[in-house]
C-alpha cells in the first residue's frame, strides 16, 4: 500500500497508535493524523489524500460533514467511517454507497487495512453536485448519523435549506415555502449544489413535525409525479398530432353508471390500514416497515415505544428468522412472529402481498385479545393497496 492517508479521530491516543501501526506495516504509505475535522479539512485542501479514515461522531464538524466537504474537493476520495455508536441501518446505508466503508470500534488493524483496500477499489462517489437520488441518500445519511446543522441546496437561482437537530429534520424553507412543502419542493429538483455547515446561526423555529421516513416517502412520490409530468409534457405535441387523425372516429359507448377505477393513494391506504389496527383493545402502537432498509412507511400511536428504533431492530429479527429457516432447509413462509413480554405483546407479520414489508404491532398484554389481533392483522393486509 502506498500513497497518502489521513486519519481523523478526537481520541488523540488512538490516532497516534493507529498511525504507528500503519507506518510499520506500510513504509511507503505517507500518513497524517488529526484530532479535529477542521484541521484535517485544511490539510486536504493543501494536498489531496488517497484515502480518508475518520470517526463519525466528533465535536464540532462531524465525520459525515468532513466526508461531504472532502468529497467536494476530491470527488472520488475513498473514505472509511469508524464509530463506536453504529446502528444496523446506518451501517447498511453507508455500505450501499460506493467508495465508503463502515467500521465499528474497537477494530483490529487488519480490519482497517481491509476496509481501506475495499474502498480504494471502489473509487467513485458523491461530490458537491447532487441529483435527486443522491439528495435522498444524503438526507438519509445525515439523519442516520444523528448530526445537527444546516443543509443548503441550490438549483440555478433557487435556494432552500433544511435544518437537522441530532438527526431530526426540524425546519425547511425554500423561497416563500416553509416546512414540509419547502422540503418537498427541494426533493423535486432534478439537480443542484449542496453545502453543509454549522455557520448558519441558531436553528430557526421548528416547522416540521412529521418523521423523516414520512418526508422521504412523500418526497419520493412527488419526485415520481414530477417526472411523470415532464414525460407527459414532452409527449403532448405527438398526442395532439395523433388526435387529429382520429377526430372523426366515434368513440365506443361507455356505461356512465359504472365507476371508473381510481388508484388509491399509497399513503392514504397505509394510514387507513394502521388506523384500523389502532381500534384493537390494548393498542399501543403499530408501523409498516420496509425490511430492506429498516425504514417505516407509516405509523400510528407508539406512546413510550420509539417506533423508528423498533422498526430498525425488528428488521434484524425478521432477517435472523429467515436466515435460520434457510439454514434448517425449511421451505416455508413466516405467517407471524409473536414476542411475549411481561406487559406487552409484540406481533410481527410479514406481508404476502408485497415481499420485503412487515407490520409491527404492540399491544398491552393485560387488555389485548391476541387471537383477535392476529385475525385483524390478516384482514388489514388484505385491504392494503401497495
Amino acid at each position: 500500500m502506498n500513497g497518502r492517508l489521513i486519519l481523523v479521530d478526537d481520541e488523540q491516543e488512538l490516532v497516534r497508535a493507529t498511525l504507528r501501526r500503519l507506518e510499520r506495516l506500510f513504509p511507503d504509505l505517507r500518513v497524517a493524523g488529526f484530532s479535529d475535522a477542521g484541521s484535517a479539512l485544511a490539510d486536504i485542501r493543501r494536498e489531496a489524500p488517497n484515502v480518508l479514515v475518520t470517526d463519525l461522531r466528533m465535536p464540532g464538524m462531524s465525520g459525515l460533514e468532513l466526508l461531504l466537504a472532502a468529497r467536494s474537493i476530491v470527488p472520488q476520495l475513498p473514505v472509511v467511517l469508524v464509530t463506536a455508536f453504529g446502528t444496523p441501518e446506518l451501517g447498511a446505508e453507508l455500505r450501499r454507497s460506493p467508495g465508503i466503508e463502515f467500521l465499528e470500534k474497537p477494530f483490529a488493524i487488519d480490519a482497517l487495512v481491509a476496509a481501506i483496500e475495499r474502498t480504494a477499489a471502489a473509487n467513485h462517489g458523491w461530490s458537491g453536485a447532487v441529483a435527486q437520488a443522491e439528495l435522498t441518500d444524503l438526507v438519509q445519511m445525515y439523519v442516520l448519523g444523528q448530526t445537527s446543522g444546516r443543509l443548503e441546496i441550490r438549483q440555478g437561482s433557487d435556494c432552500g435549506e433544511m435544518w437537522f437537530d441530532q438527526g431530526r429534520i426540524v425546519h425547511a424553507s425554500c423561497g416563500e415555502l416553509l416546512g414540509e412543502e419547502a422540503f418537498y419542493r427541494m426533493m423535486t429538483w432534478k439537480n443542484g449544489q449542496f453545502a453543509l455547515g454549522r455557520d448558519g446561526g441558531p436553528t430557526p423555529g421548528a416547522n416540521i413535525e412529521v418523521g423523516w421516513q414520512h418526508l422521504l416517502l412523500e418526497g419520493a412520490r412527488r419526485m415520481d409525479d414530477a417526472q411523470h409530468g415532464d414525460a407527459e409534457a414532452d409527449s403532448g405535441d405527438a398526442e395532439n398530432d395523433l388526435s387529429r387523425l382520429f377526430e372523426n372516429i366515434t368513440p365506443p359507448e361507455v356505461d356512465v353508471e359504472k365507476p371508473i377505477p381510481q388508484r388509491r393513494d399509497l399513503m392514504a391506504s397505509i394510514k387507513e390500514g394502521l388506523q384500523n389496527l389502532a381500534e384493537l383493545d390494548g393498542f399501543i402502537g403499530v408501523c409498516l416497515v420496509d425490511s430492506n432498509s429498516g425504514m417505516m412507511m407509516g405509523s400510528e400511536g407508539g406512546g413510550v415505544i420509539n417506533l423508528e428504533a423498533a422498526a430498525a431492530g425488528n428488521t434484524e429479527v425478521v432477517r435472523a428468522k429467515r436466515k435460520t429457516m434457510s439454514t434448517l432447509g425449511l421451505k416455508d413462509a413466516i405467517e407471524d412472529i409473536l414476542i411475549t413480554l411481561g406487559k406487552q405483546y409484540h406481533l410481527i407479520r410479514p406481508l404476502t402481498i408485497k415481499d420485503g414489508l412487515f407490520i409491527y404491532l404492540v399491544l398491552d398484554k393485560t387488555r389485548a385479545n391476541l387471537a383477535l389481533a392476529r385475525h385483524k392483522l390478516a384482514d388489514t393486509e388484505k385491504d392494503l393497496v401497495i
